[in-house]
């Protein structure tokens, strides 16, 4: 008999997981609360007019963004077969070859974001970017973040786990010290659109994962903006389901577990409610693949006492979280905008967006609502306690119809300038916003948080193992090298978790994960280790001879 593992959770966690096991000759079961698995990644079906015949209009938790440093999602693309047997989902990723920076009354700012890269055009674009582009950044700010980013790149893993976790973006940049543009475009506008977190609560190291990982690309000259041709579910998640089910992974979909039973410090068995009936199932070992929120709910007294520590941490951090929430808009004219992402850098609530449809060439739009869908504007809000420009009131105290057009307004005026209508004046009629925002309360509650990566947060995160023996963790709060709340984290966790299982049945071979890719190691390997030497001795980090 092979070992039966039984998953909690079938979110980008969970499937990797249970591919990961089936690989394996593990038994592996799937217990997912929705009736469509994916979690935050899935794609849900938006309240529109309807003709007959027709698809519901296709809404998401927020657009789905695929940087070239995502291997593990790559890795796990790459064995997901579509039908036409020779292609797989991995070819379903397309490049966003540019980028823009949207300012309110300016023109926008667009950066390449390709390969076509030479110094020449480098030089161009920091040019126009810091010093030709009415941003009030000048050519000292881009010195000095230059070196601060150097400083991220060549400091020594000591210096990054134990000072930069515990030291915030704000602080770091001396913020109090730069200009207004410096602390609106590279202090907040950074990390509240890049990791949803406010610059006085991010942690460093954190927000440094990206910068340096996007930095890595461009210097290297490859492509580094990547998304999906068509939506998230069509075009990655069915295809993952029908192969995971190909190969027996018994998924119960509409199954939320309510609690543990324990034998001593394992778990005996896992009780759910499926379809109405309360049901009970067994297994060998145990996957944990929900968010924080839901895992410190399931974690029982009786586990409690296991470790009481543990126990603690989980549930502080299970509060470390915030809100990138995603707004859909509906368009039956096309506004493309630009070829990839936008940034709208100082928008009071911190907004980056997409135009969908010039991705999905293969995806007849027609076929969707009653049929006059031609266009699909996809915006994610990172910032719900700042006062908007029409209400007043920050976007948690806003009620669904004004966040839509509180969101629209701060998109007009920094896309329609210049004498260009880049999008219409009025808001579209047809729109979603994630439907785990629960607007009956207030203020308004989100079912789905993202952690957030504050200062301090490494040290109370858990790894894979628990207390509970035969209970391993996989999310995007546990601790991974991608260390922020993506979902690469939570596929990187899942393999992790995986490979512990492995170890203690010694079934199966080893489940290998992809650390961050470091292409500059020779280049910066001897400045790190001078690093270490004056990080041991107390000693601050100093620009290196490279």
């Amino acid at each position: 008999m092979n070992p039966r593992v039984v998953i909690i959770g079938g979110g980008v966690a969970g499937m990797t997981a249970a591919h990961e096991l089936i690989d394996r000759n593990f038994d592996v079961t799937v217990l997912e609360r929705d009736m469509r698995p994916g979690g935050k990644a899935k794609t849900y079906d938006a309240p529109s007019p309807l003709s007959s015949g027709k698809l519901p209009l296709p809404g998401e938790h927020g657009f789905r963004f695929f940087p070239h440093f995502y291997q593990n999602i790559r890795d796990t693309m790459d064995r997901i077969s579509l039908q036409s047997g020779t292609r797989t989902v991995k070819d379903n990723l397309v490049q966003a070859p540019r980028a823009m920076l949207a300012r309110e009354g300016k023109p926008p700012i667009e950066l390449p974001t390709g390969p076509s890269r030479s110094i020449v055009e480098i030089q161009t674009v920091l040019r126009d970017l810091f010093q030709g582009s009415e941003t009030g950044l000048t050519s000292s700010d881009y010195l000095y973040f230059a070196e601060k980013i150097l400083e991220i790149m060549s400091a020594c893993p000591e210096r990054a786990l134990k000072q930069f976790e515990s030291e915030t973006w704000w602080h770091f940049m001396e913020a109090d010290n730069q200009s207004k543009a410096f602390q609106t475009y590279l202090v907040e506008g950074l990390t509240s659109c890049l990791v949803a977190a406010r610059a006085k609560e991010a942690n460093v190291r954190a927000g440094g994962v990206v910068l340096t990982q996007l930095f890595y690309g461009l210097l290297q000259g490859v492509p580094i903006d990547w998304v999906l041709n068509g939506p998230t579910t069509n075009a990655w998640l069915d295809p993952w389901l029908v192969e995971l089910q190909s190969k027996n992974v018994d998924f119960k979909l509409g199954a939320e577990v309510t609690g543990f039973a324990l034998t001593n410090d394992k778990i005996a068995s896992v009780e759910f409610n499926h379809n109405g009936v309360t049901k009970q199932i067994s297994g060998d070992y145990y996957v944990g693949a929900v968010p924080v929120e839901v895992m410190q709910h399931l974690w029982s007294h009786e586990m409690q006492a296991l470790d009481p520590t543990f126990a603690r941490n989980l549930q502080l951090i299970s509060s470390e979280v915030g809100w990138m929430t995603g707004l859909q808009y509906f368009l039956t004219v096309d506004a493309p905008i630009t070829p990839g992402h936008i940034t709208f850098i100082d928008s009071p609530w911190s907004l980056t967006a997409i135009s969908q449809p010039q991705f999905w060439p293969g995806v007849d739009l027609g076929q969707y609502g009653d049929g006059s869908l031609h266009g699909i504007l996809s915006v994610d809000i990172s910032e719900w306690n700042k006062a908007g420009v029409l209400y007043g009131l920050p976007a948690l105290q806003c009620t669904a119809t004004q966040i839509a057009e509180e969101v629209w307004q701060q998109m007009v005026v920094r896309l329609n300038v210049g004498g260009l209508q880049r999008i219409p004046a009025s808001v579209p009629p047809n729109r979603m916003i994630d439907p785990n925002v629960i607007f009956n309360s207030h203020p308004s509650r989100n079912d789905a948080p993202l952690f957030i990566n504050k200062v301090g947060t490494w040290a109370r995160r858990p790894d894979n193992e628990t207390p509970v023996r035969n209970l391993f963790l996989a999310s995007d709060y546990v601790r991974t090298d991608t260390n922020l709340a993506t979902m690469e984290a939570a596929n990187e966790s899942a393999r992790r978790a995986v490979q512990m299982i492995v170890d203690f049945s010694g079934v199966g071979g080893s489940c290998r994960w992809f650390s961050l890719p470091d292409p500059f190691v020779h280049w910066l390997g001897p400045a790190r280790k001078i690093d270490c030497m004056r990080y041991g001795l107390g000693l601050d980090w100093v620009r290196p001879t490279l």
